[in-house]
């Protein structure tokens, strides 16, 4: 049987177990041909080596191509999944483990598990954390998955509703019947993460044995020293004993050449079977030896390092994943770094970004649009035209594109490969977001997902998201305006209105 096992002693998050999974040998095409078909368009998985506390691992990026993706509720999702062109097995693990959130979510907030609205677990990236990893399972064979005990951190962190004890509410919930213990300063394990492991592996066991074929390291965002920031899966075949009830068929088959002897020697056997005890009990009592090494075979005093886990605080010094990244003040307190770009754009704090320009006069315009579509697909926060007159009054575009300075090199090679400009410019700016969160209302018997703008509390803007508005449109043979306008009139109705505060369920 092919297994694998988790060693989640530093924490864990869905990342870094992704990031585990590929250095295990899990293509990452393949990934993101099931993330693609879940969310299609939505995000990126790119993957690099990096080193932490001297240790060589796979981390796992997952790239927003979509700026300010909306949270969805359980139900969303659950839709999302059935409706994918996915393998069976990726599908009922996907499910399972985003069934384990919301029930923890619900239990948490004490809401219905279908009224649950994912902050954290149902942006983009933690779907795509959560489908790759079922996904990967899938391309190794993993038939069977066990898991060690957790590393879950200690203190407080800052989450959507506000500031939490460590374990967070969720993380609690998701490890109940499961070995945790604190590991190190910090959010070690986040909800997604806690999810995947609880979920999918079969049971909490310290490593069974195993033949060997791959070992994956992932990392999370912080490279702390002394602490190795990793999940380790261990991938190998697990043996398969059973010869004891291969014994068994012996015994079977001895009756079975006792009916086909006569009856008067069979007598004559059983006495040569028993020259030493003439007594029948003898052979009665030979069975129970024969039921002595089923103890033998059972694991139970080798897998007693439950008490042996009590040591595993020594492994505090590499428990320190940091595997999720909450904007969490304390110095190494943040288990991963993989939503920071999100959580700037939510906090409506400036940050840093790089704008690149280049003007055109001789590209086809009906290819404008598949350049923008190529920006925004390569992770350009946004890309624009603006129509100019150049030298000798000749009419162009200028083209412009928003980026994070770390995606400026690889946008340029972008508007250099879709456009005939010889040259790009570029310059830095200070980019300062509206905090924002997601609502959903009802537009006859659909739900759209509506964008809520706030400062301080109070909301600013309420926009319905366009595209979804205009699918209704067109599957209700209306004018999308019309659908808009039923969308602003159901936030107006739900409490969502210009200078009043954020609803509490919001994040308020």
């Amino acid at each position: 049987m092919h297994a694998a096992w988790i060693d989640a002693g530093s924490g864990v998050a869905g990342d870094m177990l992704l990031g585990a999974l590929v250095d295990a040998g899990a293509r990452l095409d393949g990934l993101q041909a099931a993330v693609d078909a879940v969310v299609p368009g939505c995000v990126r998985l790119r993957a690099e080596q990096v080193i932490r506390a001297g240790l060589r691992a796979t981390r796992v990026h997952v790239e927003p191509l979509q700026a300010d993706q909306p949270h969805r509720t359980w139900r969303t999702i659950r839709a999302l999944l059935d409706d994918a062109t996915l393998a069976e097995p990726v599908r009922t693990r996907a499910v399972a483990v985003f069934t384990r959130l919301a029930e923890a979510e619900a239990r948490v907030h004490g809401v219905t598990a279908d009224d649950v609205h994912f902050h954290e677990v149902g942006a983009w990236d933690s779907i795509a954390d959560v489908v790759g990893v079922c996904a990967a399972l899938d391309a190794l064979g993993v038939e069977r998955l066990t898991a060690g005990q957790v590393a879950v951190g200690s203190g407080r962190v800052r989450t959507a509703h506000g500031e939490l004890p460590v374990p967070v509410p969720a993380v609690a919930e998701l490890a109940v019947g499961w070995r945790v213990f604190a590991g190190g300063a910090g959010e070690l394990a986040t909800p997604t993460g806690m999810a995947l492991v609880t979920a999918l592996a079969a049971v909490c066991e310290d490593l069974p044995p195993l033949r060997l074929d791959a070992v994956g390291v992932g990392a999370g965002g912080r490279d702390t020293p002394g602490r190795p920031n990793v999940v380790r899966v261990l991938v190998g075949s697990a043996p398969e004993p059973e010869p004891e009830p291969e014994s068994e068929p012996e015994p079977e088959s001895e009756p079975e050449s006792e009916p086909e002897s006569e009856p008067e020697p069979e007598s004559e056997p059983e006495p040569e079977s028993e020259p030493e005890s003439e007594p029948e009990p003898e052979p009665e009592s030979e069975p129970e030896p024969e039921s002595e090494p089923e103890p033998e075979s059972e694991p139970e005093p080798e897998s007693e390092p439950e008490p042996e886990s009590e040591p595993e605080p020594e492994s505090e010094p590499e428990s320190e994943s940091e595997s999720e990244p909450e904007p969490e003040p304390e110095p190494e307190p943040e288990p991963e770094s993989e939503p920071e770009p999100e959580s700037e754009s939510d906090t409506g704090d400036p940050g840093e970004a790089v704008v690149l320009e280049a003007n055109v006069d001789d590209l086809d315009p009906r290819v404008w649009p598949a350049v923008l579509a190529a920006l925004l697909h390569a992770g350009a926060s946004d890309a624009w035209l603006t129509p100019v007159l150049m030298k000798k009054g000749r009419p162009a575009h200028t083209l412009s594109v928003l980026a994070r300075p770390d995606r400026a090199a690889a946008l340029r090679a972008v508007v250099f490969r879709e456009t005939t400009t010889l040259g790009v410019r570029e310059h830095r700016v200070r980019k300062t977001a509206l905090a924002r969160c997601w609502a959903e209302v009802e537009v006859s018997g659909a739900a759209l997902p509506v964008k809520v703008g706030h400062q301080d509390g109070v909301i600013v803007q309420v926009t319905p998201e366009f595209d979804p508005a205009a699918r209704l449109a067109a599957a209700l043979d209306l004018p999308v305006r019309t659908v808009l306008a039923a969308a602003e009139h159901a936030a107006a109705a739900r409490g969502l209105i210009q200078g009043r505060p954020i609803p509490a369920d919001l994040g308020g």
